[in-house]
């Protein structure tokens, strides 16, 4: 097997268990979530489904709208995603201690982020595919000739997600700013020495 392809899937694999870990921890801390993950716990509280299940259940629907809008955003990774990260997120939530102290929580959230961006660079660098939520993005700038305006077209979903989660209850509040303010700057940190240690070429 080409050993590119071997260093992809791993990267692929080890990026979903690590996300979706970080998913997990961020989610009992309890100081609030990025607005995606916030929609997910708002079900999962609603639902009473582990946020694990909803995680999966949620990537598989975005996956599949993101194939219609665009399949070629659609790879491999966004497909593994969906079967795989359940397990990582009910583990990262189950066995999360964040404890009463604001302080102790702020530090536990940020290192959580840190992990998130970490499972997140190594998905984008692996070149197999985006995740589900980054496919319909992309396949709304595709249908609506927005290709320069991702950053736009993100902000908006994003916006749209933060309704969404405080119509239905999700958890918004510190934590959603501190995940806005570090989630770009740890992946471009963890993205770039990732590809210098895995002599891969930025996708």
């Amino acid at each position: 097997m080409d050993k590119k392809l071997v260093k992809s899937l791993v990267l692929v694999v080890l990026g979903i268990v690590v996300m979706g870990t970080g998913i997990g921890m961020v989610s009992k801390i309890g100081i609030g979530v990025d607005s995606f993950t916030a929609v997910i716990n708002g079900i999962s509280f609603r639902t009473g489904l582990t946020l694990g299940t909803i995680t999966a259940l949620a990537n598989a629907i975005l996956c599949v709208i993101g194939y219609i809008l665009c399949k070629k955003n659609v790879g491999l990774a966004t497909i593994l995603f969906i079967f795989i990260s359940k397990w990582p997120v009910d583990f990262g939530y189950t066995h999360m201690i964040a404890g009463d102290n604001l302080v102790v929580k702020i530090i536990l959230f940020v290192i959580s982020v840190f992990i998130i961006a970490l499972g997140a660079a190594m998905f984008i660098v692996s070149g197999m595919g985006a995740n589900a939520y980054d496919a319909v993005t992309l396949g709304i700038c595709e249908r609506l000739n927005l290709k320069d305006k991702f950053v736009y077209v993100k902000y908006a979903m994003d916006g749209f997600m933060l309704i969404v989660a405080f119509i239905i209850g999700g958890p918004i509040g510190l934590g959603t700013i501190i995940s806005l303010a570090l989630i770009g700057i740890f992946m471009k940190f963890c993205q770039k020495h990732l590809i210098r240690i895995f002599r891969l070429e930025e996708q």
